[in-house]
């Protein structure tokens, strides 16, 4: 029964580093205006699914559980400068509905993806050090979960695009 309050730590540590690179991003282009200029988004779908694959990546290795709030802290800067962009934008926002819309999926995956990463990556050491049979269910039902919130990113972005 720990693990289940060890996991809800780990999400609240997700969340925090999240909002911390979306606060970094804000000030940064708060103090520095002509960073964001210079910076202009390239609209490709592929730059804003690396925090999931980073996610999946890390997850299945003995240092997820520290570098999982890295990438999160990554995944919310990326959003932050996002909606900088569109909202430095004015009224010509019709350029970013894709990419919105496409948020608004991408960052509950997100936080499942990476929270459980970080809970699968905890029990890869566990399992490491006691090497346990029941650890392995587990393991196996928090990748489930993962891959079909991947896969769930991955069509909303194919039906956006059509749209």
């Amino acid at each position: 029964m720990n693990s289940q309050r060890i996991h809800s730590n780990y999400s609240l540590l997700v969340f925090v580093f999240f909002i911390a690179g979306g606060i970094v991003v804000s000030l940064t282009f708060a103090d520095f205006p002509e960073i964001q200029s210079a910076l202009q988004p390239s609209g490709s779908y592929g730059l804003l699914l690396a925090p999931i694959g980073l996610s999946f990546f890390l997850a299945m290795t003995v240092f997820g559980v520290f570098l999982l709030p890295f990438c999160s802290f990554a995944c919310g800067a990326a959003v932050a400068y996002l909606a900088q962009s569109i909202l430095s934008a004015g009224n010509g926002f019709g350029d970013y509905r894709d990419i919105c819309a496409f948020l608004c999926v991408l960052v509950p995956t997100f936080f499942v993806v990476c929270s459980g990463g970080m809970h699968i990556s905890a029990m890869i050491r566990e399992t490491v050090a006691k090497a346990k049979p029941q650890f392995k269910n587990a393991f196996r039902s928090y990748n489930l979960a993962a891959v079909l919130s991947a896969a769930a990113v991955c069509l909303a972005g194919y039906i956006i695009q059509k749209i």
